[in-house]
């Protein structure tokens, strides 16, 4: 399955909790209007090369919904 790495970072890795983390991926990316494997890159252990752009726009977006 595509987000199995989000659902391994999760203790409790119940179909819910799969569905919720995928639903957070999917809604900061189109809010910060990049794709989601750019999410994906970011979110990879070790985290692979990513652009300054990309992750300027997920933090902002992140820091937004933050507060």
């Amino acid at each position: 399955q595509r987000y199995t790495r989000y659902s391994q970072q999760i203790i409790c890795c119940g179909q819910e909790v799969m569905v919720q983390v995928f639903l957070i991926v999917l809604t900061i990316a189109k809010m910060a209007g990049v794709e989601e494997n750019d999410i994906d890159r970011l979110l990879a252990n070790p985290p692979e090369k990513i652009e300054i752009e990309v992750k300027y726009k997920i933090a902002v977006t992140v820091m937004e919904l933050r507060f």
